[in-house]
């Protein structure tokens, strides 16, 4: 459980830095592997600091956990280190911090979900545009961040889709451990300008000797189906009662104009350098704008419960036969749409400030939406209880025992669709 909790604050600090990277490259600074690092093992000293004073004590120490934190201030007061990564570092520091008070020491399988869809999304974009205005410098400062951010969500997931039984064996940590100590390796060689050199030229081979003659065709190929659309377009205006050299002009009128404008654009910007400090501040200001809501968005949720209840059903994680009998294409089977209904109807839960806690059993988050949608009242007299409950009986046959009616994949659909409209429901009143 260690390193999975040291999987999820090395992938929520590396997004950060997989873009603040780069305003801190802009600025001189080269640090991102090492800082996210060393908050994640503050992480970890918190979350056993907080557990061993709970052992101790019976309840949560109130200050015990915070001392976890003191080996983060070495970034700050250690000399030889940028004052760009000192200021880049001040966010999540503080970010650190507040997940601390709020004792977040709970990990979810669907909240890492939705944070490496969205990361991959941003990333790509961040790094096209960084591409297209030729600041490929910037891009190689955030790539070990990167790498860390992507492949860290991909192992922390892996874990979290087994249970403790599997994640406490003695192989599987040992191995989880060599994931980790590969990963870091990785990301500290990507960090050197000497591995980035050696990648660079290896990808400039592949380039220049695969991929530009294919491309060189593909262009070749437009440059010609281009210049018949525009011998088309020279004969429509021939149609229309215009000399050929009237259409030469019109071209020539056409292209100019670019050429004016550019010229335009230089002698303005030439004259107008003063701007560019003006605009520097308010892209410096948006970007501190946006780190805050990206640390927001992950605190999005309530304060986890300090005791988590004991879990009563009995997970099994091996596929049910007829899963593995009478699988489709792409493996869509019955019980695998059952099953994603239900993992649907828990994302949403869990975007509206539901918790949902590892060791949750389905009637359990079951009360929990009811508290949400319907607060007051139990599962027993509430009007709103048969699609939970329906919801509930038809995931449990289905992957519990692997039993499954014809009806069950369309009903289940429908209960979910029902609940998750009671969720929303709910989320505007309470908001809006």
């Amino acid at each position: 459980m260690v390193l999975m909790a040291f999987y999820r604050m090395i992938v929520e600090l590396s997004f950060y830095y997989s873009f603040a990277g780069a305003v801190a490259a802009y600025f001189g600074g080269n640090g991102t592997v090492l800082p996210a690092l060393l908050l994640s093992v503050c992480y970890i000293l918190c979350e056993r600091l907080a557990k061993l004073r709970r052992e101790e004590t019976g309840k949560a120490g109130t200050l015990c956990r915070y001392l976890g934190l003191l080996p983060a201030f070495l970034w700050l007061i250690v000399p030889g280190i940028s004052p760009a990564d000192r200021i880049c570092f001040l966010l999540p520091l503080a970010y650190l911090a507040v997940v601390v008070y709020r004792k977040d020491f709970i990990l979810s399988r669907y909240r890492q979900m939705d944070m490496f869809s969205v990361f991959w999304k941003a990333y790509a974009v961040f790094a096209l545009a960084l591409t297209i205005f030729g600041a490929v410098g910037l891009l190689e400062a955030t790539v070990p961040a990167a790498l860390l951010t992507a492949v860290g969500s991909v192992l922390l997931l892996r874990s979290l889709r087994h249970g403790p039984e599997v994640c406490l064996r003695r192989e599987y940590q040992l191995r989880s451990l060599l994931y980790a100590g590969l990963l870091i390796a990785a990301a500290w060689a990507l960090s050197r300008d000497s591995v980035l050199q050696i990648l660079k030229t290896v990808i400039s081979t592949v380039w220049n000797h695969l991929l530009v003659p294919v491309l060189t065709m593909i262009f070749v190929a437009f440059s010609v189906i281009l210049t018949w659309i525009f011998q088309i377009f020279r004969y429509l205006l021939s149609l229309g009662h215009r000399e050929p050299q009237d259409v030469s002009q019109i071209m020539q009128q056409f292209t100019g104009q670019g050429e004016a404008l550019a010229e335009t654009v230089s002698t303005t910007g030439a004259e107008n350098t003063g701007w560019q400090a003006v605009f520097l501040v308010i892209g410096i200001l948006a970007l501190i704008v946006i780190a805050i809501v990206f640390f927001h968005w992950l605190l999005m949720r309530d304060s986890p419960e300090e005791e988590s209840s004991a879990q009563i059903e009995k997970i099994n994680h091996t596929p049910p036969p007829e899963a593995q009998k009478t699988g489709k294409i792409l493996g869509n089977t019955p019980i695998q749409r059952i099953r994603e209904q239900y993992r649907s109807y828990l994302k949403l839960f869990i975007r509206q400030g539901g918790i949902h806690l590892p060791s949750d059993t389905t009637l359990q988050l079951a009360e929990k939406t009811l508290e949400q949608t319907a607060p007051g009242t139990d599962l027993s007299d509430c009007s709103q209880n048969n699609a939970l409950r329906q919801m509930r009986e038809i995931y449990l046959r289905a992957r519990y025992r692997g039993e499954i009616h014809e009806e069950d994949p369309k009903q289940m659909k429908k209960q979910t669709t029902t609940v998750k409209k009671y969720l929303r429901a709910a989320f505007v009143r309470k908001y809006f």
